[in-house]
């Protein structure tokens, strides 16, 4: 038998940091960590790991990353909903 199971992981950045040209960073920031996340969720020793420990159907659809404001300074968001089936173990 297999139990649904959902996380969610949420990455925020701002532009609070800029280049040396001191453009602001954090669209490209939120793109790299992003880019990097689903790397991982993606990687076949990470999935093999995954699977030999029953968990199966993963999937981490996301939304677009939107911005806004915290204490008044630019913020951009971006929220992955990581969902996958786990095996149930019976323990005798």
């Amino acid at each position: 038998a297999f139990q649904d199971e959902n996380f969610e992981i949420t990455v925020m950045t701002s532009d609070k940091t800029s280049d040396s040209d001191g453009n602001p960073t954090g669209a490209q920031q939120m793109r790299d960590i992003c880019t990097n996340i689903a790397k991982t969720l993606n990687n076949i020793t990470n999935s093999h790991t995954l699977r030999n420990n029953g968990i199966r159907n993963k999937s981490f659809p996301s939304v677009p990353f939107e911005w806004g404001e915290v204490d008044g300074k630019p913020i951009f968001k971006r929220v992955f909903n990581l969902r996958f089936a786990e095996q149930l173990r019976v323990i005798a």
